[in-house]
């Protein structure tokens, strides 16, 4: 049983990823969500990203995903959080204008997708959608 779950829908940044590794195909999802919130009495727009993986597939059904999920396409996505470190080589300007390199151990939050679904791919023309949208929108049609 994993303690944190996600439930992330938001647009995808990028198209979608394939990448093969040794444990199988991986697709790589970079999803923005928006939201507003309240600081200081004040209303605040607020965008959270994160990178999804979708891994497990067969690399039949990574390519259709990963084909399917082109940039701006709308998304909904539930996992797990998984943190991943890794080294990397860094580059820093020190203020005399000397550069230095270093390595440094990066931490990453992802997040392990276990299921993906597709909401389509958002409008062209923001005020378009609006003007064309209904009033009101059953959650069911019988």
């Amino acid at each position: 049983m994993d303690l944190v779950r996600v439930l992330m829908v938001g647009n995808l940044t990028r198209d979608a990823q394939l990448l093969p590794t040794a444990h199988g195909p991986v697709v790589r999802l970079r999803v923005s969500a928006s939201s507003t919130q309240l600081v200081n009495g004040m209303i605040e727009p607020r965008t959270v990203t994160m990178t999804l993986e979708v891994r497990g597939l067969t690399e039949r059904e990574a390519r259709a995903l990963a084909a399917a999920h082109p940039r701006g396409a709308r998304v909904v996505a539930e996992g797990r959080l998984e943190n991943r470190k890794t080294q990397r080589r860094v580059t820093a300007t020190l203020a005399d204008g000397t550069s230095v390199e270093t390595q440094a151990e990066v931490v990453e939050t992802i997040v392990v997708v276990d299921h993906v679904l597709s909401a389509g791919a958002p409008p062209p023309d923001a005020d378009e959608a609006r003007a064309s949208a209904p009033a009101f929108a059953p959650a069911f049609a019988p």
